[in-house]
Parts: C-alpha cells; sequence; structure tokens
C-alpha cells in the first residue's frame, strides 16, 4: 500500500478518507477472527476447566471448590472456638490459612417512601441550595454559563460513620434521615499456600 503524505486536494481529502475506512474495516474483520479464534480455543481448552468425579461425570473445577470452600467455611464456623489461639482471627496450616476478618462498617440508604425523603434534612437542605443557586443565576444573568450550575447534595458518609463511633449522632436520629449504621461482621475467608502445589 501507498502511504499518503501529504493532501494538497479536495479529491487526496476523499481519498484519504476512503484509506481511513479501509483502515476501520481492516480492524473490525481482524477483530472478527480474533473473537472466533479465541472462541475456538476456549472451546478446546474447555476440558481442562473440568474435573472428572468417581462417577465420570465432568464437572467445572470453579463449582467443585466453591462447594469445598462452603464445606471448609461451615466446619471452621462449628469449630472456631477450638481453631482459634487466644485472640487470634486466623490459622496457619500446613497447606494454607483459614481465618476470619472483620468488614467494613458502613452507613447504608433505608428504603423510604417519597414522602419520607421530602420530609428529611437532606431534601430540606437540596431546597434550600437550589434557592440560593436561582439567586446566584439572577446575580450572575449576565453570564451564559451561569445557567448550567447544577446542585448536587449528598451525605458524608465516612464523617456520620466516625460521629455515630464517637457518639454524637444516634441510630434513632440516622433512621430518621433514612440512613443505618452497618457494622462489620467477622467473614471468614480461606487460602490455599499456593508455592506447595505442582501443576
Amino acid at each position: 500500500m501507498k502511504t499518503i503524505d501529504a493532501i494538497e486536494s479536495t479529491e487526496e481529502l476523499d481519498a484519504a478518507l476512503a484509506v481511513v475506512g479501509d483502515f476501520d474495516a481492516a480492524v473490525a474483520v481482524a477483530n472478527a477472527n480474533l473473537d472466533q479464534a479465541i472462541a475456538a480455543v476456549r472451546t478446546e481448552h474447555e476440558v481442562h476447566f473440568k474435573q472428572a468425579l468417581e462417577s465420570g461425570e465432568a464437572v467445572p473445577i470453579v463449582e467443585l471448590r466453591e462447594n469445598l470452600v462452603g464445606l471448609i467455611g461451615r466446619y471452621c464456623d462449628k469449630h472456631r472456638k477450638t481453631l482459634l489461639q487466644g485472640d487470634k482471627k486466623s490459622v496457619d496450616l500446613n497447606h494454607g490459612v483459614i481465618g476470619w476478618r472483620k468488614k467494613r462498617d458502613a452507613v447504608v440508604d433505608l428504603v423510604v417512601t417519597e414522602d419520607d425523603k421530602a420530609k428529611g434534612l437532606l431534601a430540606k437542605a437540596y431546597s434550600l441550595l437550589v434557592a440560593a443557586a436561582a439567586v446566584l443565576k439572577l446575580v450572575l444573568g449576565k453570564l451564559p454559563i451561569s445557567n448550567f450550575l447544577k446542585v448536587e447534595v449528598k451525605w458524608d458518609k465516612p464523617q456520620i460513620l466516625k460521629a455515630f463511633k464517637e457518639k454524637k449522632v444516634t441510630a434513632l436520629a440516622l433512621s430518621k434521615q433514612g440512613l443505618e449504621v452497618q457494622l462489620g461482621a467477622d467473614e471468614f475467608y480461606c487460602e490455599p499456600k499456593s508455592e506447595k502445589r505442582t501443576a
């Protein structure tokens, strides 16, 4: 293909656009061919992502792993007191680690009716700010860009969580605003030691 180094006329401009279109079409065809090749390779290798059971049934390894992790979790939850020593939250075994991690505390929105939302502090603050923005638009009216002001009001949830932990705000006060603090519970995990695995 001859490269285009300069465009000096409308005809050459149109011809250059045609070449750009050819490039786009070539890339689209190459992507389609690549997608087909990847799908074929994925189908060819699908067998490697399954494990044969004693029954002869081939089951996806991901499914078997998920079931086994669930079984491990149920056993560990049942025997947590005997597995953990002192104030430890994990146990290092020969082939991996099991333990519990505390999930993060969070401030979440409760499901509330539109009427209750309208009565809340957030809605009132929004109304006041919209009114203030309208006044500001009048003052800045000569600037056309002032028509594109947007007012957004939202809760500062990290600060609410901090205030809740410092007992500066109560669960009842939060619930009246459609909010709730969810304290993170311990969540089970298990991690095999990958360095012991052989290919």
